[in-house]
């Protein structure tokens, strides 16, 4: 990710995902997702939640429209809230 300031306006700029969040893509072929998409989603989105609980944090906010998918069927679990930063509590 980079990040810009332009005339007081911060940019985000990431990887582009041209197929959209799971939502989007569910949304728009008004079919769920069969078994083994499902068995994808769910491998690739356990591992980035692993990765991110190595580092002490939380994502409180998994949810389909947070799954974002590129052409070739690679996912990015994102956050569009504040929720990613808070840390676990022991």
């Amino acid at each position: 990710m980079d990040v810009y300031i332009e005339n007081e306006e911060i940019w985000l700029v990431t990887d582009y995902y041209q197929l959209g969040s799971i939502f989007d893509i569910t949304k728009m072929t008004d079919e769920p997702l069969q078994e083994s998409e499902i068995s994808c989603v769910c491998y690739s989105i356990l591992y980035a939640l692993d990765y991110i609980h190595t580092l002490n944090r939380v994502h409180r906010g998994v949810k389909a429209t947070n799954i974002l998918v590129n052409s070739l069927g690679q996912m990015k679990l994102t956050d569009s809230g504040n929720n990613l930063s808070m840390k676990i509590c022991v």
